[in-house]
């Protein structure tokens, strides 16, 4: 199941985004059935805005892993989002060489 936030998230909509995170009714770091993060939705999704706007906030662990072993970072450099990978790697609360729990390392072609 998706909390309201990843469901804003997905949608891209910011404004919703905002104002769970403004007013506390929602938890950053709960996961759905697969594992995944408000984070790891953003940076899987592109969404640059909301991965800074996460970022910002206290309560968010940037290197949390999903069932599969895979961290916001990891998606971020499969997807090869340049601009979000530099983002995540700037917090330095990140593995900067993400492996899965397969073993498998991101294919981005930046990588």
């Amino acid at each position: 199941g998706r909390t309201p936030l990843l469901h804003a998230i997905h949608e891209g909509n910011m404004e919703i985004v905002q104002l769970l995170l403004k007013t506390g009714n929602s938890t950053t770091n709960a996961k759905d059935n697969r594992g995944r993060t408000a984070l790891s939705y953003a940076v899987s999704e592109g969404r640059q805005e909301i991965v800074q706007l996460l970022l910002q906030t206290d309560s968010v662990d940037p290197d949390l892993k999903d069932e599969q072993g895979r961290t916001p970072l990891w998606y971020a450099m499969e997807r090869s989002h340049r601009d979000i990978v530099d983002l995540l790697c700037a917090t330095d609360c990140v593995d900067t060489e993400p492996v899965d729990y397969s073993g498998r390392k991101p294919e981005g072609k930046y990588w």
